[in-house]
């Protein structure tokens, strides 16, 4: 059976991981039974069931080791088999269905939203915990520590981990999100920002981001095009409003 990696390096976005359903079930696995400080009970709901019906709709699609896999996800520590066991699950399930999974299930809210977020924190984040910080930070940031500590330092730039790195700058505090974005200008790994979306984040044009990477529009929209099952399993492109940085 052919392995579809879970975690593909975004096509526009430097330094930026497309992540597919069996990525999404890792992701989970980690919520669901990695250190419970690092989620919430309701958190930790909403993935076992993600889990469940990812299992049950690859068994009922002929896939044989749901048992295996699910053994390995509460294990929770990181791992070849485990990574290869998800993509085969992901495998048997037919496309259309994956994207529904999806939808239904991850895309879920994890904390009820009694009110508002903060300003500076969008619709699309954890409210932040008591700390301030969005839960998901912290999770990001341990998961890297404890593929360093079992893997060694060269493990944490591979490929498969790449979606922590985004994970940590995506529910980074607004203050260190800011740094960050300021040195990567600083470094020219972005396009200057010269409009926002409806929540105020920086948009880039297919120019932008073509002229930034030196490549070409119709390259870009190649790999819009190569990918685009991935990319709209993650939301899409973004078509929505945008306004001049004022």
């Amino acid at each position: 059976m052919k392995h579809e990696p879970p975690f593909k390096p975004h096509p526009t976005k430097p330094g930026e991981y497309l992540c597919n359903l069996a990525g999404s079930v890792l992701i989970a696995g980690d919520a669901a039974y990695g250190d419970p400080a690092e989620t919430t009970p309701e958190g930790q709901a909403v993935s076992r069931a993600f889990i469940e019906r990812f299992l049950r709709e690859a068994t009922a699609h002929g896939f044989k080791q749901a048992g295996t896999l699910h053994a390995l996800l509460r294990r929770n520590q990181s791992s070849a088999r485990m990574i290869n066991l998800a993509t085969d699950a992901m495998n048997c399930i037919p496309k259309e269905l994956r994207a529904r999974i999806i939808e239904e299930q991850f895309n879920a809210r994890l904390v009820p939203m009694e009110e508002a977020p903060a300003p500076d924190y969008p619709a699309d984040v954890l409210r932040p915990g008591p700390d301030g910080v969005d839960p998901r930070f912290w999770a990001a940031g341990h998961a890297i520590e404890r593929v360093r500590a079992e893997h060694g330092e060269e493990a944490i730039h591979r490929p498969e981990y790449g979606r922590l790195f985004a994970e940590l700058h995506r529910y980074a505090p607004p203050a260190l999100k800011k740094k960050m974005s300021d040195k990567a200008r600083e470094l020219g790994l972005i396009p200057q920002t010269t409009h926002v979306d409806e929540h105020g984040r920086p948009v880039y044009s297919l120019e932008q981001i073509a002229a930034t990477l030196g490549t070409t529009v119709e390259e870009l929209q190649r790999l819009n095009a190569l990918h685009a099952d991935e990319i709209q399993a993650m939301g899409g492109l973004y078509t929505g409003p945008v306004h001049p940085l004022q």
